[in-house]
């Protein structure tokens, strides 16, 4: 498995070229393939490199088809390819599996970056007096005469015409839950 074995530009095969992606060694000496937990991405003589704990899709096989880092599961960012993936921190969430940042909550949000396991899968949900979607980072202020008394990604409810404070936060007196 080795490339460009054999073949100079002089025509003299003076060279015994270089391991493939997905085997790691030295072509002079043999081409190995990348084992289980491994994987190699480039044609050179350099060994297989260890998959990123949290990488999903890597070093999956053992004939020669370790060829990829894999990607960063849901609740990590940053890059396999540089064994960089990382947890997201508090504020932060990832929910698909890839090469990417974390992103941030929503400040309106609870339960951001919280999933059941406490891995931050979630972008949670709007705050109760808090409208619209903490994924797509959209949850505002109820508008005067309308409210919402738990947390979740709906909208606010109007305020019944014979209600007296609806809408209004007791502390403040501002428009909230």
């Amino acid at each position: 498995h080795a490339s460009d074995c054999g073949k100079t530009t002089t025509g003299e095969n003076k060279s015994a070229g270089s391991c493939e992606a997905g085997f790691g060694g030295d072509a002079i000496e043999s081409c190995v393939a990348c084992v289980q937990g491994k994987y190699k991405s480039t044609t050179s003589n350099t060994d297989c490199t260890e998959c990123d704990a949290h990488a999903l899709d890597c070093g999956k096989t053992t004939t020669g088809e370790n060829k990829s880092a894999g990607n960063c599961t849901a609740g990590f960012g940053g890059d396999a390819n540089t064994n960089a993936c990382s947890p997201c921190v508090k504020g932060k969430y990832k929910i698909k599996v890839g090469n990417t940042d974390c992103t941030e909550c929503d400040i309106w949000s609870s339960d951001c970056g919280m999933g059941i396991d406490g891995s931050n899968l979630s972008a949670g949900s709007c705050k109760a007096g808090y409208s619209g979607d903490a994924f797509l980072g959209t949850c505002q202020l109820c508008s005067a005469g309308k409210y919402k008394i738990s947390n979740g990604n709906w909208g606010c409810s109007s305020c019944d015409a014979f209600a007296s404070n609806c809408g209004q936060n007791t502390i403040s007196g501002k428009t909230s839950a």
